[in-house]
């Protein structure tokens, strides 16, 4: 993410190898949501490169009511895959979404569970709050 703040991802591939928790012990911390432009793979593969799950990123914390575009990503222009989304809370204004607040790029093989969201103005939804792109499997 730090990377992605300071740098383009347009043309780079980054891989899950494990499973995310993005909450410390003791810290509620917020996360800060960045774009994607590259492409973000969470498959779990077998060694003949078959997918065979997804790796799950849990805990995503957005508790900000003046925070517009409050998810994973504030946009998707690239490719996010095989990501599994858990133990969500989103508290924003508008255009809230749990994987990302737009796409114009491609989601695929992507789920969610356990999500509340809670917006100021009501532009939400539970993947995404506007899609532009494709969203599959």
């Amino acid at each position: 993410a730090e990377y992605a703040r300071s740098n383009s991802t347009e043309g780079l591939t980054f891989r899950l190898t494990d499973d995310i928790s993005l909450t410390k012990s003791g810290d509620s911390s917020n996360w800060d949501p960045t774009n994607l432009s590259g492409t973000l793979d969470g498959g779990i593969y077998d060694q003949n490169g078959n997918l065979i799950g997804n790796h799950t990123i849990s805990n995503l914390t957005i508790n900000n009511s003046s925070k517009d575009q409050a998810a994973f990503f504030n946009s998707i222009s690239g490719t996010l895959k095989n990501v599994t989304l858990t133990n969500l809370f989103i508290n924003g204004n508008y255009n809230l979404g749990t994987l990302a607040s737009k796409n114009s790029g491609t989601i695929q093989n992507c789920a969610v569970q356990g999500t509340l969201i809670a917006a100021v103005i009501n532009s939400s939804g539970i993947a995404l709050s506007d899609n532009y792109g494709t969203l599959t499997g």
